[in-house]
C-alpha cells in the first residue's frame, strides 16, 4: 500500500502535472484553474499506478508461486523478450510444455 501511495504521489507530480497544465492551458480564472488542475493531476497520477498495480497482479496470479495451474510442475525461465520501449515480456514453461507469458520477472 505505502508503494502506491508514493508512486502515485510521483506520478501526480510527473505526469500529472504535466497533462494538468496542458488541460488548464487556456483557462482565464486563476482558483478555478489550480483546483481543476490538481484534481486533473491527481486522477492522472493515481490511475496510472493503478493500472500498473493492475497488470502486477495479473501476472503474480498467472505465475501462481511459481507453479502451473494446469499439471502442478514448477515453471521455469524459458525465454525473454526485449524491446525497445516497453520493458522486457517473461516466458516461463512448466515440464509438461504449458506456456505463461507476464510483464514482470518472478523467482522461485
Amino acid at each position: 500500500m505505502f508503494i502506491i501511495i508514493i508512486g502515485g504521489i510521483i506520478f501526480t507530480a510527473t505526469l500529472g502535472a504535466f497533462m494538468a497544465l496542458m488541460f488548464t492551458s487556456g483557462m482565464k480564472d486563476g482558483i478555478a484553474k489550480v483546483v481543476l488542475g490538481t484534481v486533473i493531476a491527481f486522477a492522472i497520477g493515481f490511475s496510472v499506478i493503478g493500472l500498473l498495480q493492475l497488470e502486477y497482479n495479473g501476472d503474480a496470479k498467472r505465475w501462481n508461486n511459481g507453479t502451473c495451474a494446469t499439471c502442478g510442475t514448477a515453471f521455469e525461465l524459458f525465454d525473454i523478450e526485449h524491446h525497445n520501449s516497453s520493458g522486457n515480456t517473461y516466458y516461463y514453461k512448466c515440464e509438461n510444455g504449458h506456456l505463461i507469458k507476464t510483464t514482470n520477472y518472478f523467482e522461485k
